[in-house]
């Protein structure tokens, strides 16, 4: 494998103040206190459907970004590059911020179908991808992985939204909501 994918020592030549506050700005966009403001807000002044369907999208790609966390166990950059303290000692890759971002951003962009939504979706999901590697907590291999599984995510959703799985949506909430719970300990 590249060097490239595990080594940061290139991200040291591009900080200055400057950019520490527009790449503190995008990585933002992927904490907690984002979601927590911006899914809200969406749901009540803009669109109940899309930000439940929006909000829902998130929780599986956050649960799916820990289990693969788990499954790869692979450590974080050294903490010598780290200027996001945030992080703790949890594991690298997926790297969350690039894979919630690249399910949320773009899957807003395929839902409202604008073309200037899709190059806003595209410059937040890099913006908040390289801020993970310029904030020295995750490397190239985690942040490429993390937004593969934001694809994968978009494209599961897709498909658990179809008509292909009418049959489920047909199902009165409550039993759907029991079947999901009886799975959880295969998951």
């Amino acid at each position: 494998m590249p060097a490239i994918w595990h080594d940061l020592h290139w991200v040291l030549q591009l900080r200055s103040a400057e950019m520490t506050v527009v790449m503190n700005g995008f990585t933002a966009l992927g904490y907690t206190p984002f979601f927590l403001a911006c899914l809200p807000l969406g749901y009540w002044l803009w669109d109940k459907d899309l930000f439940t369907r929006l909000a829902v999208l998130i929780m599986l790609t956050a649960l799916l970004n820990a289990f693969l966390k788990d499954a790869f166990q692979d450590p974080r950059p050294d903490l010598a590059f780290a200027l996001d303290p945030r992080v703790g000692d949890s594991y690298g890759m997926p790297s969350g911020h690039a894979q919630v971002a690249t399910a949320m951003w773009l899957w807003l962009a395929y839902e409202l179908r604008r073309p200037w939504l899709w190059i806003v979706a595209v410059v937040i999901v890099l913006g908040v991808s390289l801020s993970r590697l310029y904030l020295g907590v995750h490397d190239v291999e985690d942040v490429a992985v993390g937004i593969g599984a934001g694809l994968a995510c978009i494209g599961i959703f897709r498909l658990l939204l179809s008509d292909r799985l009418q049959r489920w949506h047909d199902l009165h909430p409550a039993l759907q909501l029991v079947l999901l719970l009886a799975l959880q300990p295969v998951m």
